[in-house]
């Protein structure tokens, strides 16, 4: 959680993005390189409504979306 105060600045305040429509090709991007960071980057885009927010339940699970490294999927 240590760079949760740098993604929910980013997420909220300076990233041109549209949750809507993810993959429109004028959207700023962000590349977390702090992997170990990763539970911090889920709850930031879940809040920012890239997904429901009670996905964050299956961190880590076998079969979800949410691993402990993310990629760009």
């Amino acid at each position: 959680m240590s760079a949760i105060d740098v993604l929910v600045n980013v997420y909220f305040n300076e990233m041109t993005i549209t949750p809507e429509n993810p993959l429109d090709e004028n959207r700023d991007r962000f590349v977390l390189s702090k992997g170990h960071s990763a539970v911090g980057l889920y709850t930031v885009l879940a809040l920012r409504g890239y997904f429901p927010i009670n996905e964050l339940d299956t961190f880590d699970a076998i079969d979800s979306r949410l691993q402990a490294h993310p990629d760009m999927t």
